[in-house]
């Protein structure tokens, strides 16, 4: 893929749903992010609280992910090697440090 040639002997951190899966399946390091629709919405609303409703935005996450499960190319897999964090209840500091400390002896 072009992203792979464009990265090839860098350093870099990338997002996305099928970053591990499709785009960099051979990553040092692989994260799967999660949390409940309930805690996505929710967050979604406090950062966007003009426009849609609670329900709204739930029922759209909800949909969106289901629709990204069922693709046929790129569809949203939890890598077989990634390590899983459910972000739920946790801070962005939380994440962080969950994230450094896998990568930790890498980082001295």
């Amino acid at each position: 893929s072009r992203v792979r040639e464009v990265a090839a002997n860098m350093d870099i951190v990338t997002e996305g749903r099928d970053t591990t899966t499709v785009i960099f399946p051979n990553a040092e390091y692989k994260f799967y992010f999660d949390a409940s629709p309930e805690i996505r919405a929710e967050r979604r609303i406090k950062q966007h609280p003009e426009g849609q409703t609670y329900e709204e935005v739930l029922r759209d996450i909800i949909l969106r992910d289901e629709n990204d499960k069922n693709k046929e190319v790129g569809a949203l897999k939890i890598s077989k090697d990634a390590i899983y964090i459910d972000t739920s209840y946790l801070t962005i500091e939380q994440v962080c440090e969950k994230v450094v400390s896998v990568m930790g002896k890498d980082l001295t």
